[in-house]
C-alpha cells in the first residue's frame, strides 16, 4: 500500500507491504482439505526453549527448530501452553508449517484450600473476561 500525493506521483508519504496468500479450507467427505487437496497433518509439540539460552529464544534457534521439523517431514507444530514470539509465527508461515496455538487458559495444577486438585477456575464467571481476552489475543495473533 502506498500513500502518495494525487497531484504529484513522485511524492510518496508512506509505504507498507505484507505477504498475502489465499487458501480454501473445507471438510470434504470427512477430510480436511486445503485448496481441494486432502490435508494429512503430521505434527510435533514445541515449547519455546533453547538448550543453552533457556527461554531467551533467538531467531537462529527458531530456524533450527523449523529445519529439524521439515527434515523429518513434519508439516504442523503445536505451541505449548503460552504465546510464542511474533517472529515464530512469521517463520512458520514462510516455511509452510501449520500452527496449532494455545490461548494460555489452562487451569490444571490448581489446588483448592484443602490441597485437592481443582479446575474450578474455568467455571467461575468472574474469570470469564480474562478467558475471553486471552482467546481473543490468540485469534488475533
Amino acid at each position: 500500500i502506498r500513500l502518495s500525493d494525487p497531484t504529484n506521483d513522485n511524492v510518496t508519504y508512506d509505504c507498507e507491504s505484507c505477504q498475502v496468500g489465499f487458501r480454501d479450507v473445507e471438510v470434504i467427505n470427512r477430510n480436511v482439505c486445503v485448496n481441494q487437496g486432502r490435508l494429512m497433518i503430521c505434527g510435533v509439540n514445541r515449547h519455546e526453549h533453547d538448550e543453552s539460552r533457556g527461554k531467551a529464544v533467538d531467531e537462529l534457534s527458531m530456524l533450527r527448530d523449523i529445519v529439524l521439523m521439515k527434515q523429518y517431514n513434519f508439516n504442523a507444530v503445536r505451541n505449548s501452553h503460552y504465546p510464542n514470539q511474533a517472529r515464530w509465527y512469521q517463520l512458520c508461515d514462510e516455511y509452510g508449517l501449520y500452527v496449532v496455538d494455545e490461548a494460555n487458559i489452562e487451569t490444571h495444577g490448581l489446588k483448592d484450600v484443602e490441597g485437592y486438585p481443582t479446575n474450578e477456575l474455568c467455571t467461575q464467571l468472574d474469570w470469564l473476561p480474562s478467558y475471553f481476552e486471552r482467546v481473543t489475543r490468540m485469534v488475533e495473533r
